[in-house]
């Protein structure tokens, strides 16, 4: 699956240096943009999260109840690629994802629908945005999560 992101910015918040050799814990506390994705629609409160920094950091994680551990939850690795550039002329920042299906245990096929989200975090303006807003003070609301329809 690929995912494009491109959006306006202001300032960025950004971790100097960037870690690109691996993951960063607490990329949320900077500007980001974050994909949320149930492999189940029976089970939406067991997902993954992707995110991407300006910089080309990135994190992957599973979000599970049965997992409180953090350590458990990083572990995890999609192998999934980014692409971020940053135009400051033009003032926009692109973000590509791309993000294999198998470590999810997902077999895509046309007509098969994802509980999913999407967000932006834009420190500097202390605005969080979402696709399909969540209407509370957290991402992590999975009953908020819009859906991804898989076609050929």
């Amino acid at each position: 699956m690929a995912l494009r992101y491109s959006g306006s910015i202001q300032d960025l918040t950004l971790f100097h240096p960037a870690r690109l050799d691996s993951e960063r814990v607490g990329l949320w506390d900077r500007d980001v943009v974050e994909l949320f994705l149930a492999p189940d629609a029976s089970k939406p409160t067991y997902y993954y999260e992707f995110e991407v920094a300006p910089t080309g950091e990135k994190l992957d994680l599973v979000i599970d109840p049965a997992t409180p551990d953090i350590g458990a939850r990083l572990a995890w690795n999609s192998g999934f690629e980014v692409s971020s550039q940053v135009d400051q002329s033009a003032k926009v920042w692109t973000v590509v994802m791309r993000i294999p299906w198998k470590p999810m245990g997902v077999e895509p096929k046309a007509g098969t629908r994802l509980p999913m989200n999407l967000y932006r975090i834009d420190k500097s303006q202390e605005a969080y945005l979402a696709w399909n807003p969540t209407l509370r003070r957290t991402f992590h609301t999975p009953d908020r999560f819009g859906w991804l329809e898989l076609a050929e």
